[in-house]
């Protein structure tokens, strides 16, 4: 779905095979990240971008996501309320399956991205209906935990090699139901418009400007 980005008063518009629209309307007060930065994040001119897809959200699936379309040729933007900072979760997978996902996505480097090694799984069960607290259940299937830092500076580095444009902001809508948001999404003839609003120097709250 179309989407975008950050700065004073933006808004995104989608048409056909014309690809998703961005215009500032209040240009040179927003943060360009990435190809059109100036290599800090810093305000930056603005101005009117054309892309063929937007991807709201700065999770691990939209920076995975912004990588493979910009990978595919596609003009691409990507809005994230928070680019510089961390990302909260920690995430863990079988080291089977992160090989696998590493294959499937052509992205050998997210082997590099992995901070822990286990080569058994121990299984913790007790501290209640009166199992011991050490007692425990060994699998024998490795492990990993994934470096978050690394993962995301690597999906960056994707980013900025294939010119995926990564623009600080937020959608304000809450979701109703799957793929379904109440509010500052508007659908016409003509495409999708979508009110995004900038997140202050990666905060994400109130009194950032509409976009």
């Amino acid at each position: 779905a179309p989407s975008v980005p950050s700065g004073p008063r933006m808004w995104l518009a989608a048409s056909g095979s014309s690809g998703v629209a961005l215009r500032a309307t209040n240009p040179g007060v927003g943060r360009w990240l990435g190809p059109h930065a100036d290599g800090r994040g810093r305000a930056v001119q603005m101005a009117d971008l054309t892309v063929d897809v937007a991807v709201v959200g700065g999770g691990p699936a939209g920076y995975v996501m912004a990588a493979l379309l910009g990978r595919s040729e596609h003009s691409v933007a990507l809005v994230d309320p928070k680019p510089e900072g961390a990302w909260p979760n920690n995430y863990g997978s079988w080291r089977e399956e992160w090989e696998a996902l590493a294959a499937s996505l052509q992205m050998p480097e997210l082997l590099d991205c992995v901070s822990t090694n286990w080569a058994v799984t121990d299984c913790f069960f007790g501290g209640s209906f009166d199992t011991p607290d050490d007692e425990r259940l060994r699998l024998d299937r490795a492990y990993l935990k994934v470096d978050r830092l690394r993962l995301k500076a690597l999906l960056r580095e994707k980013h900025a090699a294939t010119g995926v444009q990564l623009l600080e902001g937020y959608a304000p809508a809450a979701a109703i139901a799957p793929n379904l948001f109440d509010g500052g999404l508007v659908h016409d003839a003509s495409g999708s418009t979508l009110t995004v609003k900038a997140s202050g120097g990666g905060g994400g709250g109130s009194g950032g400007p509409t976009m």
